[in-house]
């Protein structure tokens, strides 16, 4: 940021740069929206009336691969950094926080960054001229956030979708919605925890089919969560409860396993919230708005 004192300042791209305060004593600031590009700052002497101009250029960092965001549940917040790391913190009473089976049911007051890895192949060739084939665990870096109100969402950099928390309306999108908890420390025994999923995992059904996320949207309420995610191809999938019909047009209550929704060439999606009538909101790519589920208020 670039403080501006006496003079007025007065960006010609207020998407990337403006000015945060009065423009003769404010601060020129990048804009939440991560926008990365460059703005003409025109500077003005009021006793002069003379101008200057210089360009500032927004960049992102060489580690780069997100814009940074929050989002908040119900008793819990996520925030992406843009080096793609994601920290979590409040109320873990489901698991929602992603920090593990031993750290359900605390609650942390600081941020706590979520360690999820992939495993990576790397061929090299040794003195021999054979290729020599290792295995090493990388971090995982995150693109996009959602945090449901007691369940939370993540997509990494290669489209990957993860979901973790409460499982009790199949929020988390593996098939159920009484899902036994695997004890980490002793893989063989059950936890008697139902219902949650106390860290990132992929949905399989995304893997399985090859599906690149590039959306996600988390809505309802306690009691009444549901998920959305939107693909590269302009698809939607929804699943969780669907005591509305939020999710899909049917006598099911609860589905626990990602469907396609029926429309096409979406560029946005918005998980409607709350208990009552809940309403899914999605965007195509003429701008044409359609909405599907609760319909109090037509």
């Amino acid at each position: 940021m670039v403080q501006v004192t006496g003079t007025r300042f007065a960006s010609s791209n207020v998407e990337v740069v403006y000015v945060d305060g009065e423009a003769t004593s404010g601060t020129l600031r990048p804009t939440e929206k991560g926008a990365y590009n460059s703005a003409v700052i025109t500077v003005t002497n009021p006793k002069t009336n003379s101008e200057g101009v210089f360009v500032v250029n927004v960049t992102k960092t060489n580690d780069a691969v997100a814009s940074s965001s929050v989002s908040t549940g119900t008793n819990h917040t996520l925030v992406l950094k843009e080096n793609g790391t994601l920290w979590t913190w409040g109320d873990n009473t489901y698991g929602q926080l992603g920090l593990g089976l031993g750290r359900v049911g605390s609650i942390d007051m600081k941020p706590q960054k979520l360690n999820v890895t992939k495993t990576v192949t790397e061929i090299t060739t040794d003195a021999d001229g054979e290729d020599v084939v290792t295995e090493r665990e990388v971090p995982v870096k995150f693109t996009k956030i959602a945090a449901g109100p007691d369940f939370s969402m993540a997509i990494d950099v290669d489209g990957n979708l993860y979901t973790w928390g409460r499982n009790n309306n199949g929020q988390i999108g593996n098939g159920t919605d009484t899902s036994d908890v695997i004890n980490e420390k002793n893989p063989s025994e059950v936890s008697n925890k139902e219902n949650l999923v106390p860290s990132p995992q992929k949905v399989a059904y995304f893997t399985d089919y090859n599906v690149v996320m590039q959306g996600i949207s988390a809505g309802g309420d306690i009691g009444n969560s549901y998920a959305m995610a939107l693909s590269s191809e302009g698809d939607v999938f929804a699943w969780g409860s669907n005591k509305f019909n939020q999710v899909e047009n049917s006598d099911r209550e609860i589905v626990s396993t990602p469907v396609y929704v029926p429309v096409s060439r979406m560029t946005s999606i918005a998980a409607g919230k709350g208990d009552e009538f809940t309403t899914s909101y999605g965007v195509q790519e003429l701008g044409k708005v359609l909405a599907w589920g609760g319909n109090e208020s037509s």
